[in-house]
């Protein structure tokens, strides 16, 4: 199945059946007691399926709670990206590779696909290409979980980008500053 994200913001969007262009989900983060949350509905917000406790550090599908810690791990190795995961959930694990703009996520045993996730990707001359999951029909029953790694993931993904950007910015910006006052 083919889901493709309304908005730019993976925290905050609908998101849509390529099929039908029907709202399948809603993702929707929010402040409560001081903690962030981000919430998936299915479809406008029916019923809620999931959730990311982000300060707790805890994903929750289904009223079932398991720390990042129980589901998330790295994988070792020689030639292991820092962006590999191993992803643990009801018996099952599936790696999770991110290359170019898209998140792969394959069974860990197999190595059979089960999803991929592709990044939105603003255009300046043609209509801008939206956030899409793309789940394998052998992978159905999974696909709130694999909605909830893929948001996690990209929103971390494009946190840590900006954060790199400031950086790269900020280094610039002291080497200026130190040409300027060796002249």
């Amino acid at each position: 199945m083919q889901y493709y994200f309304g908005g730019k913001d993976v925290c905050n969007s609908t998101i849509k059946s390529s099929q039908d262009d029907a709202v399948r989900f809603t993702v929707a983060t929010d402040e409560v007691d001081d903690k962030t949350r981000t919430e998936i509905w299915h479809g406008d917000k029916a019923s809620r399926v999931a959730v990311i406790h982000w300060d707790d550090r805890v994903f929750e599908i289904y009223g079932r709670k398991l720390s990042f810690t129980t589901v998330k791990a790295h994988p070792s190795g020689f030639l292991v990206s820092s962006t590999d995961r191993i992803w643990r959930w009801d018996g099952d694990a599936y790696s999770l590779e991110h290359d170019d703009g898209e998140w792969e996520l394959k069974e860990e045993l197999s190595e059979q696909p089960a999803a991929k996730f592709t990044s939105y990707h603003p255009r300046i001359f043609h209509d801008d290409e939206p956030a899409s999951i793309q789940v394998e029909p052998h992978a159905q029953r999974e696909t709130v979980f694999f909605i909830l790694l893929f948001v996690y993931s990209e929103f971390k993904r494009q946190t840590s980008e900006k954060e790199t950007k400031a950086a790269v910015k900020g280094i610039k910006r002291a080497h200026k500053i130190m040409e300027l006052q060796d002249q």
